[in-house]
Order: C-alpha cells, then sequence, then structure tokens
C-alpha cells in the first residue's frame, strides 16, 4: 500500500524505491533549523531527487522550459500527490488544470472576435510552456522543501541560478545587478548563513540590500530590508499573546515599510544612490502616477474593461487594441508613444510589466485567478512565518514573500516567474507544515487530555 501523507514522497520513485512518510514537525516553521534525517523516514535516494530538482530547476532550455522542471514531470507520480494532499495544492492543481484546458478557447473567441488580429503559433507555444513551467516549479520547490529543508533547497537553487545568470550575460540588460543577479546572490547569502549567528546573517542582508541600493534595484533592497525588520520584530514580540503581537507587529511593519520607502526615496532624490536612480525617482516623483509609478497599469485596466476575458495565448493585438491600451496610459498623463509603449509594450503582444496582468492577457480569467491564489499563498504564508517561532529560515522565507509579492504586482512574467514560482513553492509548504502541526499539537493535546481524565 502507498501512504501518502502531507508533504510526503511516498508514492515510489521507481518500481524498486519505496520514499517512506515523513515527520511533518521536523519540517515545520517552527523547527526549520532541523534537517530531515533517516530516522524521520526520508530515503537517501528521495533526497538526491530533491537535490538534483533544486540544482536544475533554473537551468534554462528553449520556450521557458528547465531542466528541472523536466525533472519533476518525470517524477510527477511522487510529487503531485505529495503536494496535492493539502487542499491550497489541490486547488493550485486544479485552477492550474482548468486554465490550461480553457486557454485555447479563449483564443479562438478573441481571434473571431476581431478578424484583424493574428495568431503566432511560437507565442502560444512560448506562453503555454511558460504556464506549466510555473506550476511545475511550484509543486517541485514545496515537494523538495519537504524532503531536504528549506535552506538547502534555496542554496542550491540560487547557487545554479547565479551561475546560469553568469553564462547568459544577453540577459544582464544595461544593469547586470538588477536584471540577473540581485535575487540570486540575496538567495545565497541568506540561505548559506541560516545556520549562522543572527547578527551574521542580519549584517550580510544589511550589507548586499545597501549594495542594491547603490545599483538601482530599490525592490530587492526593499525585500532584504523588511525580512530583517520583520524577523527582528518576530523576535521581539514573539511571547506575546497572539493578538497583542499582531497589532505590534501590524503598527511596527506600516511605520518601518513607510520609514524605509520615505528615507529610499529622499536618498535617490538627493543623488545619493546614483545619478541613475536619482533621475529615475525624479520622474516618478513628478509623473503623478498611482501604482508604484508603473504606467502600464493604465494600459491593463484599460484592457480589462473592453476585453474582460483576456486575449489568449499567441494572439497578436490588433490596433484597435493597442489603441485601447494607449488610451489608458494617456488618461494617467503618459505619452503614449516613444520606444518603449511602440517598441515594448505593444510589440506582437501586450505586455503589462506585471505577473498578474500578464496571466490575465495571456490567459484570461482563469490566469488571473492563478495570480490570486499565488497572492493568497504568499500572504499566508508570511502571516505564518512572523507568527511563528524565529528560526534562521525566517529571514529567507520572508526575503523570499517579499520580493515575490513585488514581482507578482510590478514585474514581467517571462523575466520574473521563476522567482514567484519558487516564493509560492516555499509558501505552499510553510502552510501546509504549520497546518500539520497545529493539527499535531491539537491531537496529542487531546489524546492528553483524555488520558488525564481517565486516571
Amino acid at each position: 500500500m502507498i501512504d501518502v501523507r502531507s508533504w510526503s514522497p511516498t508514492v515510489t520513485l521507481s518500481s524498486h524505491v519505496r520514499a517512506t512518510p515523513l515527520d511533518p514537525v521536523h519540517l515545520s516553521p517552527e523547527d526549520t533549523g532541523r534537517e530531515p534525517s533517516r530516522e524521520g523516514g526520508v530515503n537517501g535516494l528521495t533526497s538526491v531527487f530533491a537535490m538534483v530538482v533544486a540544482i536544475t530547476l533554473p537551468i534554462e532550455l528553449p520556450h521557458s522550459v528547465s531542466a528541472g522542471a523536466l525533472l519533476a514531470l518525470f517524477l510527477a507520480p511522487t510529487i503531485v500527490p505529495a503536494v496535492t494532499r493539502h487542499p491550497l495544492g489541490r486547488w493550485l492543481a486544479r485552477i492550474a488544470l482548468a486554465t490550461v484546458l480553457i486557454a485555447p478557447l479563449i483564443t479562438v473567441s478573441t481571434l473571431s472576435s476581431d478578424h484583424f488580429r493574428a495568431f503566432s503559433s511560437h507565442a502560444a507555444l512560448t506562453s503555454m510552456t511558460l504556464l506549466i513551467g510555473l506550476v511545475v516549479q511550484i509543486f517541485a520547490v514545496a515537494w523538495a522543501c519537504s524532503v531536504i529543508g528549506v535552506a538547502r533547497t534555496a542554496l542550491l537553487y540560487g547557487i545554479t541560478s547565479t551561475m546560469n545568470a553568469a553564462v547568459h550575460p544577453a540577459s544582464w540588460g544595461d544593469n547586470a545587478w538588477k536584471y540577473a543577479f540581485a535575487w540570486s546572490i540575496s538567495l545565497v547569502v541568506i540561505s548559506a548563513l541560516a545556520r549562522a549567528p543572527r547578527v551574521l546573517q542580519f549584517l550580510a542582508i544589511a550589507v548586499v540590500s545597501m549594495y542594491a541600493l547603490t545599483h538601482d534595484s530599490r525592490n530587492s533592497a526593499g525585500a532584504l530590508l523588511l525580512a530583517v525588520l520583520v524577523t527582528c520584530l518576530a523576535y521581539a514580540v514573539y511571547r506575546k499573546s497572539r493578538r497583542g503581537r499582531d497589532i505590534v507587529v501590524a503598527c511596527l511593519l506600516g511605520v518601518c515599510a513607510f520609514g524605509i520607502y520615505s528615507l529610499v526615496t529622499q536618498l535617490a532624490l538627493d543623488g545619493y544612490l546614483g545619478q541613475t536612480l536619482q533621475r529615475t525617482q525624479i520622474g516618478q516623483s513628478t509623473s503623478q502616477i498611482p501604482m508604484a509609478g508603473r504606467p502600464e497599469y493604465g494600459a491593463t485596466f484599460a484592457l480589462m474593461h473592453a476585453k474582460p476575458m483576456g486575449l489568449g495565448p499567441g494572439v497578436l493585438p490588433s490596433g484597435n487594441d493597442v489603441q485601447v491600451g494607449k488610451t489608458g496610459l494617456s488618461n494617467l498623463g503618459v505619452v503614449p508613444n516613444g520606444s518603449y509603449v511602440d517598441g515594448y509594450m505593444f510589440q506582437n503582444a501586450f505586455e503589462v510589466h506585471s505577473v498578474a496582468g500578464d496571466l490575465w492577457v495571456q490567459f484570461g480569467i482563469p490566469g488571473l485567478i492563478l495570480a490570486g491564489m499565488i497572492l493568497v499563498a504568499l500572504v499566508r504564508a508570511t502571516l505564518m512565518m512572523y507568527r511563528s517561532k524565529p528560526t534562521g529560515d525566517t529571514a529567507l522565507c520572508l526575503f523570499l514573500m517579499f520580493a515575490a509579492l513585488w514581482d507578482l504586482l510590478f514585474s514581467p512574467l517571462d523575466a520574473n516567474f521563476r522567482v514567484v514560482s519558487f516564493a509560492a513553492g516555499v509558501a505552499l509548504w510553510v502552510i501546509s507544515a504549520r497546518t500539520t502541526t497545529n493539527a499535531t499539537a491539537t491531537t496529542n493535546a487531546t489524546a492528553t487530555t483524555n488520558a488525564t481524565g481517565r486516571v
């Protein structure tokens, strides 16, 4: 019989190797300082497969496919039952499946409603493989965290991701740190120091965040600084009552976030963070554009109003679609022309500079629901992390959540889906492990009460 327990790789890897259930307590956010042991029931071969998956997930192949995703598909009989054991994993799998099945119908409907739209099979293939890769990585990361721990999974993934960026200079753009190395190097530094003294980890994060600020990478620096601050708050208020702790942390987090934003903005305006960032900040401060200075949201909301179902994978927008998007930009006071608008946002496709927005453009309402589920998982995992006993992995998980939340709302899908899906996989594992730990504690407490009553 195959016994599947929460986050347990209990389905056989082959006809000869069987992985026995994990003890979820060893993998809970309250005990992440310990790696799974053989006594916990993790088969050695399963651990090897999990490490190989973590190492190969960032290795890019054509059409946004990764080597690790192919390996994860091979291991689907092990990974999928383990992840879908939790309700959130099941819903994620169902919505992803519905998105894939409904996508061709959206494409057909969109093409038939406007005959000036065109279809690109290459773009459709890229969109579908990107969506499948996003979901596969979520499942693979969640499973790998349950087998070898979140710190080891992040370290292996971060090292390979850094090496992959180093051998693909085309991805560097005009700022190698911002576009290629910021997230992966931050991941390596935090995860490598997860077992180090707390002060050393915080100092390293501060150094990386300062470097990010001086290299026009405010979102990376903000995620790092918020991770440190929230972790410090968790240490400071952990022993308070839950109600008092939630209120204190919510207030302090709001004050700290506003303080970081104000400080970074003022430093950028004064030129202390470089002339490039100074020009960017001055432009955003004078444009009166909401939503973190991203004018693309004007086009996104205009397109959603005109075409609620999205366009579908592979659909190339017509002149009317482009005009709708440009009207949305004009409503925000943005000049709807220029190399960025015509050469990036509306060049043979819609690029609205948001993972959630891009999922809607390419996969309609199902894609937007999928983005919403990822958002819920990230927020819920963040709340669980600060409510749990802080450990060396707390700062790591919080950094992943904050960085992914930003990219989900304000970064393009094709360049950031790995960041979002990795964090979503960790979030799925955190939620499942925490839920399992609470259920185990409740069961033990009930058993103790019953035993005391009988005595």
